[in-house]
């Protein structure tokens, strides 16, 4: 039976972006150089949720007898964005199938492996937006971590066990935002602008 998703989720869904670059894998067009990347957008089958949004400031502090630290601000930290989603297996030929879904785990779960040298950075650039929770715009942004708990139930398509995948895929990505850096030769960074502060 093929899961019945609201217009609500399904518009929470659709509006969220998550886009992560993959290098090219398949024939080079014509020009093309090995290294070119591409956007893989993620896709969401429930509406991701934000759990943790979080910034802090480093401040120099001093203890005084008595008395309140003295306290000298010198930077900030990154905002901490903790995203989170599942996907649940609902069909066997369209729709969520474990094949589809498997695909966006992998995806995932290599981002880390595409850099092969310090010089790759363009390869770990994401985009994102999400509602309110930033500008209308999608702005630039870091995986810090990936964590994929996998449910006890597989699935397994019809005639096709190669192809067995957990019933359930729960999705935590810890997510920053990455500014523009004189440190970091990246032309495709987006800057922050103050409705991502």
């Amino acid at each position: 039976m093929v899961q019945v998703y609201t217009d609500h989720d399904l518009a929470l869904s659709s509006h969220a972006i998550l886009s992560i670059f993959i290098p090219n894998v398949g024939p080079l067009a014509p020009g093309a150089a090995p290294e070119d990347v591409k956007p893989f957008p993620v896709e969401f089958q429930f509406p991701p949720t934000i759990n943790s949004d979080n910034r802090k400031g480093n401040w120099l502090e001093t203890d005084l007898p008595g008395r309140e630290p003295e306290a000298v601000y010198q930077n900030s930290g990154a905002r901490e964005i903790t995203l989170r989603w599942t996907y649940i297996v609902d069909a066997v030929d369209n729709g969520w199938t474990t094949s589809k879904i498997a695909k966006q785990v992998h995806t995932l779960r290599g981002y880390f492996a595409t850099v092969r040298s310090s010089s790759d950075h363009r390869k770990l650039l994401v985009l994102f937006r999400y509602g309110l929770f930033g500008g209308k715009e999608s702005t630039s942004a870091r995986i810090r971590s990936i964590d994929v708990k996998h449910g006890d139930t597989m699935i397994i398509p019809p005639g096709k066990p190669e192809e067995a995948f957990p019933l359930r895929t729960d999705v935590t990505l810890d997510l920053r935002l990455w500014n523009k850096s004189p440190k970091v030769d990246l032309r495709d960074l987006i800057e922050i602008t103050p409705e991502w502060y």
